[in-house]
């Protein structure tokens, strides 16, 4: 039996040119956030104390911006599921397909406007091959599930 385990985490670190001491901030699962003051060897004196403070704000300030979480534009991947369970489920009600592909060109408009762009997955400039890999990337669980799960909730 093989078991897939996924690790994520990260690591981000902010130094002061003039002094030693370094501020590092971790993510882990199973500990989750971690901001730390390093590189005190000796006593770093009132002025690395003022330098590692404004570096700790620095660091959260730089963290709380960039891209979300979640996959394109979602919060999580949760939220992103429960659009696909959605999709699915406006589908079958309109007797339409509930096959990836199908419900790939639904999602399309949606990743859409959640980033900004203005093509469509019937247009050339977009796969729906890379909707589909993206949504078996996040995905829980297998399509089929999904769908289940989906059409056991009407």
């Amino acid at each position: 039996m093989l078991l897939s385990i996924r690790l994520i985490t990260w690591r981000r670190c902010v130094y002061c040119e003039q002094s030693p001491l370094y501020v590092e901030a971790r993510w882990h699962p199973r500990h989750g956030d971690r901001i730390s003051l390093q590189g005190v060897r000796d006593d770093p004196g009132l002025k690395g104390v003022v330098d590692a403070r404004q570096a700790v704000k620095l660091l959260r300030y730089v963290e709380q911006r960039g891209r979300p979480s979640g996959p394109d534009g979602f919060p999580d991947a949760q939220a992103f599921e429960d659009t696909l369970v959605h999709l699915i489920q406006v589908a079958h009600r309109k007797g339409q397909s509930t096959k990836q592909e199908h419900i790939a060109t639904l999602l399309r408009p949606e990743l859409n406007r959640r980033r900004g762009d203005i093509s469509s997955a019937k247009s050339g400039g977009v796969d729906s091959q890379s909707t589909i890999r993206l949504m078996r990337k996040h995905l829980s669980c297998s399509w089929p599930d999904l769908v289940k799960k989906a059409l056991s909730t009407v």
